[in-house]
């Protein structure tokens, strides 16, 4: 094989990124280059030979090639780390700079944020200037700011997590409490992989969720719309040559161009009262009897109240698993897994399982009197107690919840997409219908 020209991306023990190039036959030589060099591979991509105008190792920061990339373990991404993307020239560089800086943090940006961290760290770099890297390969400005900020409140001498506390909106209470662990425990690069693999199934099974819903959602507006422009432009036309011809006209046309004389005449009415029910509901949400009752309804409604249950289990017991398995104890697991549990319903029997752990007895047995798990997650955590492997036992419990709410959104789709249809052509259809006995009244009278 050919010697090749790499550029690389790589990181020193003390925390410098180092950026240049070199030539070897393979993606594995230039690893094991750097590794003498006392380098951390970040990053390794190759350019044809004709495009070789590399700069020695070391020089700054060098233009990223896009004709190959490192497969496996050191390819670009790898350790979690986020391919860097060149510079956009040109009159929306700025706006797209602008645009970022407002944009949310979300639980990607922490998912790389603890991936970034932990290979840093792995590394045997330090942690405040692992922060400083970790800011340098953040693309979110916002997010950037907060990690600067974090890493001034450790140079004040807080530790990682009490320094995270101070930005409770963005990190949320799994993320901190198993900082913490890993922390006291000396191991905090394994438990930050442990929290991105968390955060990535978490936020799997809510983008299923999401993606689920897509068609229907979709569906719905379509007919809503085609409803809408029916009664609003093309019954008012047949309305006006209906009240010339001064024609009787049967109960279903006068009801139809009734309740269409009615939209045009009203909507806005019909919008302030649509927004006032709305503002009055979010409203009733905030109260906690409120919110409460809400949560109750969810629960009882066929189909949806079963899948909210089984979603609201797999976060229950794979955050309580991946606490456990961080070395958190099982009162501040429970108690900290009930901030991530939003029905307030199950939030209240969790309560109630936390303060019978606290009178001793086994989570099983609480959860079994309780009525929070089903029979068969009941006896898995009992085992996992037995055997003193809890955690993945709890695992084991997610994966299960997990799959079976994939299994009913999608008989829930399958079984809401028809009968969608059903109901907006059935409405449709008696619109056209009430039309067409009016056209056939007419004809009659002509007779």
């Amino acid at each position: 094989m050919p010697p090749k020209s790499y550029y690389y991306k790589a990181v020193s023990a003390g925390g410098e990124i180092t950026t240049g190039s070199l030539t070897a036959r393979d993606e594995k030589e230039v690893v094991f280059t750097l590794q003498k060099q006392q380098l951390v591979p970040l990053q390794i991509s190759f350019q044809e030979s004709a495009a070789a105008g590399a700069k020695p190792a070391g020089t700054g920061r060098g233009e990223e090639a896009s004709a190959g990339t490192l497969p496996g373990r050191f390819g670009p991404g790898s350790f979690g780390l986020p391919r860097q993307k060149s510079e956009k020239k040109g009159l929306f560089s700025g706006l797209n700079k602008e645009l970022t800086f407002w944009k949310r943090t979300n639980r990607k940006d922490l998912i790389h944020f603890a991936e970034n961290l932990a290979v840093i760290l792995s590394a045997g770099i330090a942690l405040n200037r692992g922060l400083t890297i970790v800011s340098q390969l953040t693309e979110k400005k916002h997010f950037q700011g907060i990690i600067l900020e974090v890493q001034q409140h450790l140079k004040e001498g807080s530790t990682f997590w009490e320094a995270l506390q101070t930005r409770q909106s963005v990190f949320p209470p799994i993320f901190i409490n198993m900082v913490r662990a890993g922390e006291s425990s000396g191991v905090l690069d394994s438990i930050l992989n442990k929290l991105a693999d968390y955060l990535k199934s978490v936020d799997e099974l809510r983008e299923f969720f999401v993606a689920a819903l897509i068609y229907p959602v979709i569906l719905t507006l379509t007919s809503a719309l085609s409803i809408a422009v029916l009664l609003l432009f093309v019954l008012p036309k047949f309305n006006t040559i209906f009240i010339d011809m001064g024609i009787p006209l049967p109960l279903s046309t006068k009801i139809l161009l009734s309740l269409g004389d009615f939209l045009q005449s009203y909507y806005w009415a019909l919008i302030g009262s649509v927004l006032a029910l709305v503002f009055a509901f979010r409203y009733y949400l905030k109260t906690a009897a409120g919110r409460k009752q809400w949560d109750r309804f969810k629960l009882r409604i066929p189909l949806l109240g079963s899948i909210i249950k089984k979603i609201e289990i797999a976060r229950f017991s794979r955050t309580l698993g991946t606490l456990l398995a961080s070395g958190v104890s099982i009162l501040a697991s429970v108690s900290i897994v009930q901030g991530v549990i939003l029905n307030r319903v199950l939030t209240g029997s969790l309560s109630q399982v936390y303060e019978d752990l606290k009178q001793g007895k086994t989570l099983s047995r609480a959860l079994e009197d309780r009525q929070v798990f089903s029979g068969l997650a009941v006896q898995m955590v009992g085992v996992g107690e037995e055997t003193g492997h809890m955690d993945t036992m709890l695992e084991k419990v997610a994966e299960i919840y997990e799959t079976e709410t994939k299994g009913s959104i999608k008989k829930l789709t399958s079984l809401f997409e028809p009968v969608i249809i059903l109901v907006m052509g059935c409405v449709i259809g008696l619109m056209v219908i009430s039309i067409f006995m009016a056209i056939f009244s007419v004809n009659t009278l002509a007779v």
